[in-house]
């Protein structure tokens, strides 16, 4: 039996019609930012990413899979209003967002590791905690940079999530097929 719960941090309208993928944050191009630009509220850009996290029980042993997803078709960056030489500086922190997703994955996997949930509900209340803390952390990402125009934050938040990512190393994804 395969249990699935998807956990999108993001509004469902905008990734209804689009397919999460897993990729390595550093191969994120431009052009992966595919979806449409949506003006609102001085946003530049939008990154939605999220995870996939399942239970595979077939031989009478959970197997717990987890792995963060991008949808290029609803992430977007509107370079319309934005001077060249700013790009890349939106474009890392949109990368850091996924960044984010990834590492709160690898904390869930991690989790589940170390306190294999013995009951569904225990599964769905921890996959809920990790949902909302990526939800929180993002959020944070997002004051604490000043949505990326502050660069000492920006630095600070980049070596903060590569550090814990660093201690999660061993720690690996189920990356699908």
């Amino acid at each position: 039996m395969k249990l699935y719960l998807f956990a999108a941090f993001v509004s469902i309208s905008y990734v209804a019609n689009s397919q999460g993928v897993y990729m390595d944050p550093d191969s994120i191009s431009f052009s992966d930012f595919r979806g449409k630009v949506i003006r609102y509220r001085n946003h530049l850009a939008e990154t939605h990413c999220g995870m996939v996290v399942s239970i595979d029980t077939t031989n009478g042993v959970a197997n717990y899979r987890v792995y963060p997803t991008f949808f290029k078709d609803s992430s977007w960056i509107d370079f319309k209003d934005v001077p060249e030489e700013k790009w890349m500086d939106l474009f890392l922190h949109e990368q850091l967002n996924y960044c984010i997703a990834i590492l709160v994955a690898k904390e869930l996997k991690s989790y589940f590791l170390e306190h294999p949930p013995e009951t569904f509900d225990e599964w769905r209340k921890a996959c809920n905690e990790y949902a909302f803390r990526d939800y929180v952390m993002g959020f944070k990402y997002e004051h604490d940079t000043y949505w990326g125009d502050d660069k000492e934050k920006q630095s600070e938040w980049r070596a903060l999530v590569n550090r814990q990512l660093d201690s999660l190393k061993n720690i690996s994804l189920d990356l699908p097929k």
